[in-house]
């Protein structure tokens, strides 16, 4: 499972134009299943471009989009290890958010849902 550690703080504006911009700073960690061990990573998150809306889809176009890795740090059996993420590879785009995506909004929330490569996601965004 892959979620936001504290302290992460994102922000998306859709604005009337129908332009949006993305940017924060988030940590994002994964749990290795049967344990406590975990990694995680930093990015600075820049992004912007424009967005449609049709029934309950959202569609991004023009978009550009960036991420700025900082650490990653692995806990493997208690024992935390830090190192540059620019030591592994990671695929294009990755983190970036996708071209359509199907959304529920509320007096306090904006629920984005898609497909991720390893199944559906769900984004909980504050209003």
């Amino acid at each position: 499972m892959m979620y936001l550690v504290a302290p992460s703080a994102m922000s998306m504006e859709l604005n009337t134009d129908g332009s949006y911009l993305i940017n924060g700073e988030n940590i994002v960690r994964a749990e290795i299943p049967g344990g406590t061990d975990y990694v995680q990573m930093t990015g600075t998150h820049n992004g912007e471009g424009r967005y449609t809306a049709e029934g309950s889809s959202i569609f991004l176009s023009d978009s550009t989009y960036s991420v700025v890795f900082g650490t990653m740090t692995m806990s493997i059996d208690g024992v935390i290890t830090d190192a540059p993420v620019s030591a592994f590879t990671l695929p294009d785009n990755f983190m970036s958010p996708p071209s359509s995506t199907e959304y529920v909004v509320s007096t306090t929330t904006l629920l984005v849902t898609y497909e991720g490569p390893s199944g559906t996601i769900t984004e909980e965004w504050a209003r």
